[in-house]
């Protein structure tokens, strides 16, 4: 939009735009009177000359018009770059002195950290050296409870049994004569799982299921058929048979419910009607050895149960 002086200054030059083109007219028509030139012709050339000379003045009015825009807008170009300019030096300034912030922040950071570092590495230190005695000793009363058996009552043996499970490493062998429904509680809902998962990694797990009657196996089914699907193997065998095998006998035996482990030693349950009423730990090489013969040679006449049971 045009100033109050650039509107005065328009309005001054189109005034006098105006009085030149009349003065020139007047001026022609005065000649040619003078040189006695017909009247119309006169006129005619007059009002020419007068269209011609306004003519001209507009187009070098419209011409200081177009220039003067130019400059304007070159004006208003070179004061928004030097305002982008001046926002961009703000703008650097404002990063350089956030980015000397963050490198303080980094550097407290860094630090903070390597202290804290420090004092772990030092903890670690101290922690492997306390885990370090603790084994030391831990081996001195394993070797101490190996020459000894270990009795457990009814209550401790189920979680004691759980830990074993946990720590099987390559062989879990076990025969089991307790009642079906003797699966049925919280311990066997983690146990058993736990003995499919090692053997399906790897662990050679045998189940061999003392039953007095074959219905047993159909109460027994759900925990069997697991075993199969984890590549446990199960076999079963009725104890009628058992008692009539020649030169079988469980009398030098605590039991006849018991797992062998990583032929270590044994884990074994009391039974009372064939519910568990204590259990024992036997860590000697000699009473290891009877069950684990014992249990293979149940092995050899015992059935496999190749399928699940359906």
């Amino acid at each position: 939009m045009d100033t109050i002086e650039e509107v005065q200054r328009k309005s001054r030059n189109n005034t006098r735009n105006i009085m030149l083109s009349v003065a020139f007219a007047i001026a022609f028509f005065a000649i040619g009177k003078l040189g006695n030139v017909d009247g119309d012709l006169i006129t005619f050339s007059s009002v020419i000359v007068a269209l011609a000379l306004s003519l001209y003045f507009l187009i070098d009015e419209i011409r200081h018009t177009v220039v003067s825009s130019s400059i304007n807008i070159d004006n208003k170009i070179c004061k928004k770059l030097d305002e982008i300019k001046s926002a961009n030096i703000n703008a650097e300034d404002k990063f350089g002195e956030r980015f000397e912030e963050i490198e303080y922040n980094n550097l407290q950071l860094k630090e903070k950290l390597s202290g804290e570092l420090t004092e772990l590495q030092n903890s670690n230190v101290t922690l492997i050296d306390n885990i370090q005695h603790l084994l030391e000793r831990s081996k001195v009363k394993y070797f101490d409870l190996m020459r000894y058996s270990v009795n457990l009552n009814d209550e401790d043996i189920p979680f004691v049994w759980l830990d074993i499970c946990w720590g099987i490493k390559k062989k879990y062998y076990a025969l089991n004569y307790e009642k079906p429904e003797g699966y049925d509680n919280d311990q066997s809902d983690v146990g058993i799982p736990i003995q499919n998962f090692k053997a399906k990694n790897g662990v050679e797990v045998e189940k061999i299921y003392v039953i007095d009657s074959l219905s047993e196996l159909d109460e027994l089914k759900s925990v069997i058929n697991s075993h199969i699907e984890s590549d446990v193997k199960v076999k079963y065998i009725l104890k009628s048979k058992l008692d009539q095998v020649k030169g079988l006998s469980a009398n030098h035996l605590m039991s006849i419910d018991f797992s062998v482990v990583d032929d270590n030693f044994v884990i074994g349950w009391e039974l009372t009607d064939r519910e568990c009423s204590g259990g024992y730990l036997l860590f000697s090489e000699t009473e290891m050895k009877k069950y684990s013969d014992y249990f293979k040679r149940i092995s050899t006449i015992a059935t496999k149960i190749q399928n699940p049971i359906k």
